[in-house]
């Protein structure tokens, strides 16, 4: 019974090699690193590429200076669209008030010229054959400023051949500076007295100068201007107004004296 025991007990118990297996050495070392580089692992810190991160911030910076200067860009464009615009505007407005200051003048010329002064020369016959008197009358519907006034005369062999532009000489003394309007467009005045001329004293001092004229050889012309303004007119900055007459003296013309002379003798404005 004992050996059976001792038997059986020994079938059951493992050879120690079965038990404990040897490893192979070179697994043991293959072992043996992946533990050393795994213990590493969890000791050494962490390391970083400082080559990438300086090119990763220099990138960085060049981006926002790129943007920088975009915005620069458009910044830069807005103030140049701006001040187009701005300029535009302000042309546009300057046209604008020049249209409204010419449309005011327009007006304020419109009202001038309609009841603007207007001044014509005439000639009254004296009682005696010869005798002539030059004045000026106001024929419009506001006062005249009389600015100056000019009278000539001479001979001449044609009249329409006369020294361009007119010479008048000096001006004469106006006692009139404020020539009111003729209401009743009659001859009772106001007037302006420009000129007499006695043409029977002027034959007996030469009777040469009745043959002429009959002859047709010699013409006696006369030529005035007068240069004129009215408040209104100087308020709003406009040229005087001028007017000019010519005419001959004939002693066969029993009525208005002949109108003669270039177009610069001749002149309403």
């Amino acid at each position: 019974m004992i050996a059976l025991l001792i038997l059986v007990l020994a079938l059951q118990t493992k050879p120690i090699n079965e038990q404990h297996p040897r490893t192979p050495p070179n697994q043991d070392r293959t072992a043996n690193k992946q533990q050393d580089s795994s213990q590493q692992n969890r000791i050494l810190p962490p390391t970083y590429n400082v080559t990438n991160r300086n090119e990763q911030q220099n990138d960085a910076e060049k981006v926002d200076e790129r943007r920088d200067r975009k915005k620069q860009l458009c910044m830069a464009v807005l103030g140049v669209l701006g001040a187009w615009v701005g300029l535009f505007l302000l042309m546009w407005q300057t046209i604008l008030t020049r249209r409204s200051a010419n449309a005011a003048l327009l007006n304020a010329q419109a009202v001038i010229s309609t009841d603007r002064p207007w001044i014509i020369v005439f000639v009254l016959r004296g009682k005696q054959s010869g005798a002539l008197s030059f004045k000026a009358s106001n024929e419009g519907r506001s006062p005249a400023i009389v600015l100056s006034c000019f009278a000539q005369w001479g001979f001449t062999a044609n009249p329409d051949a006369l020294v361009v532009p007119p010479k008048y000489g000096p001006q004469l003394a106006n006692n009139v500076p404020l020539l009111m309007a003729n209401v009743g467009h009659d001859l009772l005045g106001p007037f302006i007295d420009l000129y007499d001329y006695d043409f029977a004293a002027a034959v007996a001092q030469n009777p040469q100068i009745l043959t002429d004229m009959s002859n047709g050889i010699s013409h006696l012309v006369f030529w005035f201007k007068i240069v004129y303004t009215t408040q209104l007119a100087i308020e709003a900055k406009l040229p005087p107004y001028e007017t000019r007459y010519c005419c001959e003296y004939s002693p066969a013309l029993t009525t208005d004296l002949k109108i003669v002379g270039p177009a610069e003798y001749q002149k309403y404005s």
